[in-house]
């Protein structure tokens, strides 16, 4: 069985597959139903016609992505910046030079902060909370399936990390301070989407 909670598709499965392509679908319309004149309207800046970029990735603080997932929404997330941008493939614009004249990060980078400010967000709360005490929480009992063990949210996290290069110790220091830790964290995207 599922159902809609606070606009999120909720299932049964583990699987992200259904939401991500419920996402790319709402930001695929979100795109058709505003007029063109609003896309060539030179008085809106490019930041402001990027507001799609919200509908993409509602909630995905929470979200826990693998690679074909990432790719699918940055392949809908380049759809989206050539149409707004209004470029053509006659223009002969390389992928790599669009992300560029938008000003926006890679759906890596977007997908990194998400979750990382969230995790940071779950740190500073106090005991007793529900976010909280799902993230740290552990089964009591129960088997694994046999096959590779799907990947949780905090394997996700700890890859962001790895890959940000922040130590584990960074994050139980800073998170409590969260303008500290948005910082940190700020920095250490901006040094990875420059190495990209």
């Amino acid at each position: 069985m599922s159902f809609i909670s606070l606009r999120t598709l909720v299932l049964p499965s583990p699987s992200l597959d259904i939401e991500v392509n419920k996402r790319i679908g709402k930001a695929t319309s979100t795109l058709a139903d505003l007029p063109t004149q609003v896309w060539t309207n030179p008085k809106l800046t490019v930041k402001t016609k990027m507001c799609v970029i919200s509908t993409l990735l509602y909630d995905s603080e929470t979200w826990t992505t693998y690679g074909r997932q990432e790719r699918r929404l940055n392949t809908s997330h380049l759809r989206s910046n050539l149409h707004i941008l209004g470029i053509s493939w006659q223009d002969r614009v390389s992928n790599t030079a669009v992300p560029s004249r938008t000003g926006l990060p890679s759906m890596h980078t977007l997908l990194s902060q998400q979750r990382l400010r969230w995790l940071g967000h779950i740190h500073f709360m106090e005991g007793g909370h529900i976010p909280k005490d799902i993230h740290n929480g552990e089964l009591a009992s129960g088997k694994r399936t046999t096959g590779s063990p799907q990947l949780c949210y905090k394997d996700v996290c700890m890859r962001d990390m790895k890959l940000l290069d922040i130590v584990m110790e960074s994050r139980e220091r800073f998170a409590a301070d969260h303008m500290r830790w948005r910082s940190i964290l700020n920095q250490h995207l901006k040094t990875a989407e420059n190495k990209l």
